[in-house]
C-alpha cells in the first residue's frame, strides 16, 4: 500500500475520521463537533487560517493534521491522528514529515504544538524532527495532566 499521498482535507472529512478513530457514537460525534475544546475555526468558522491535511492509503483516509496559521511565518498544530489499526507501523512519522515538508513550501518558519506529558511516543516522534520543548503547563487538561508546549524553527 502506498500511504504518502498527501492531501488538502475538509472539516467533515477530519470529523468523519475523528469519529471513527474515537470510536464515536453519532451522539459523542454531535457533542464532539459542537465541543467547546473546539477552536471556532473547526466550529464552523473556516478561514484562510485553517491548514487541514489528510493522509491516505488507496481509497482509504488513515490520518488527519490540523494546523492554524497564527502570523505569515508561525503555524500551530492542534490535532494530528492516525486511525488505531494503522499506528505503530510508522505512519505517523512519514505523514508528519509530509506535513511539515509542505510547510516550509508555503514559507513557514516555525512550527508549535502542546502535547500530553504522559504520552511519550508523541514526544519522542516530536523530537525527532528536531521539535524543542519550550514550556510546560502545570495541570493543563480537566484531569489535572499537564501538557509539554514545543517548537519547531527553520532558518529564513
Amino acid at each position: 500500500m502506498n500511504y504518502s499521498q498527501l492531501i488538502l482535507f475538509t472539516i467533515c472529512g477530519i470529523l468523519g475520521l475523528e469519529m471513527e478513530i474515537n470510536e464515536l457514537s453519532s451522539f459523542s460525534y454531535n457533542q464532539f463537533s459542537q465541543s467547546s475544546d473546539l477552536p471556532s475555526w473547526i466550529n464552523g468558522t473556516y478561514d484562510n487560517k485553517t491548514h487541514s491535511f489528510g493522509f491516505k492509503s488507496s481509497q482509504k483516509y488513515v490520518g488527519y493534521l490540523l494546523g492554524q496559521k497564527l502570523s505569515a511565518s508561525v503555524i500551530e498544530i492542534h490535532y494530528i491522528s492516525i486511525l488505531k489499526k494503522y499506528r505503530s507501523q510508522g505512519l505517523g512519522a512519514k505523514f508528519l514529515g509530509l506535513v511539515l515538508d509542505e510547510m516550509k513550501k508555503q514559507n513557514f518558519l516555525e512550527v508549535w504544538l502542546e502535547v500530553r506529558e504522559s504520552n511519550q511516543m508523541a514526544l519522542k516522534l516530536y523530537e525527532s524532527f528536531d521539535f524543542i520543548k519550550t514550556g510546560q503547563r502545570k495541570n493543563y487538561y480537566s484531569n489535572g495532566e499537564s501538557s509539554i508546549n514545543m517548537n519547531l524553527k527553520w532558518a529564513a
